[in-house]
């Protein structure tokens, strides 16, 4: 298995992850903040 084409990959996966935490941490900002 390619090492880079691993790393790859799992940049790609990680990015709509990052996406959900995002919107997660917004929406407990947003509760914090009424």
């Amino acid at each position: 298995d390619d090492p880079v084409k691993r790393i790859t990959q799992a940049i790609k996966e990680a990015k709509p992850i990052r996406k959900v935490q995002e919107q997660i941490y917004s929406k407990e900002r947003g509760m914090l903040a009424i």
